[in-house]
């Protein structure tokens, strides 16, 4: 950012940005405090990670492969303030079903939490495609998910080699890391 926009920042790690004036001159930061807020990240390893905390912005990421999702979620729900200008915002690659996340998925989409779901599929991703050769030839299977889905013969591709490169070659582990469904 240009130096005018750039906020004061009294510490900057690993684990925190704080945004608030340096000085250690209490006049000085009684005029200029900054926004006296901060950024903080914790890992999902700590089954009370925030606890004593206040939290206005809440994103948990993956949470369906937190080593102690219930125990964790809870401890972090519990920093977030109930008002207007709070947000949480829980996302997750699946992970089979019968589990935290899928219980909190599910929950959402029934209208019993306070959460909208919000799902996207593997092909809006723009960068999901490969160039198509000149033998190229659907299988039934994909001639049935083109269809329904309006794929492109790239997306295909692409889902061809993703199945081989990043999936080892295991058509169900492709439909779990990229599903075209929630279901």
């Amino acid at each position: 950012l240009d130096p005018f926009l750039q906020m004061m920042r009294k510490n900057s790690n690993a684990k925190e940005l704080i945004f608030e004036n340096p000085t250690t001159s209490p006049q000085e930061k009684r005029m200029r405090p900054g926004l006296r807020s901060k950024i903080m990240i914790e890992t999902a390893v700590d089954k009370n990670a925030l606890r004593s905390a206040t939290v206005h912005n809440l994103h948990m990421s993956e949470i369906a492969f937190w080593p102690y999702p219930r125990e964790t979620y809870t401890s972090a729900m519990q920093a977030v303030p109930i008002h207007s200008k709070t947000c949480v915002i829980i996302e997750s690659t699946a992970n089979g079903v019968g589990n935290f996340f899928y219980d909190l998925w599910q929950r959402a989409k029934r209208g019993e939490s306070e959460f909208t779901p919000l799902f996207f599929p593997w092909f809006l991703e723009d960068e999901y495609k490969m160039p198509v050769s000149d033998d190229f030839q659907l299988t039934e299977e994909e001639k049935e998910l083109k269809e329904e889905f309006d794929l492109s013969d790239e997306q295909i591709v692409w889902r061809r080699w993703c199945i081989q490169a990043n999936c080892g070659g295991d058509i169900e582990m492709f439909k779990q890391e990229y599903p075209c469904t929630d279901t």
